[in-house]
């Protein structure tokens, strides 16, 4: 709520506006706590939260992404949900599916 009041005053018009508002550094010069996500939707470069060469093979994308994926799966020993997403989605940003 703080953030659409925020909005609101500054004039800002769409929930992209809203973000970029959000991910001002404090004016202290601190860095921010979280980075910007990129356009891609990533903090980082999908074949980098993979660990894989920007030109792997699908065969290897799949295969490590089973991996990691393995190791974080909901209905695994020491589940992370995020993680596991994550995951996920940079196999089909690489793979296209």
């Amino acid at each position: 709520m703080r953030r659409i009041r925020l909005a609101e005053r500054c004039g800002v018009e769409t929930a992209k506006d809203i973000d970029e508002i959000a991910q001002l550094p404090p004016a202290d010069g601190e860095e921010i706590a979280a980075p910007p996500v990129s356009s891609n939707g990533f903090d980082r470069e999908p074949h980098e939260i993979l660990e894989v060469a920007p030109d792997a093979s699908a065969e290897t994308v799949k295969a490590v992404a089973r991996r990691k994926s393995a190791d974080v799966h909901p209905d695994g020993d020491d589940p992370d949900v995020e993680e596991y997403k994550r995951i996920q989605k940079a196999k089909e940003a690489i793979i296209g599916g």
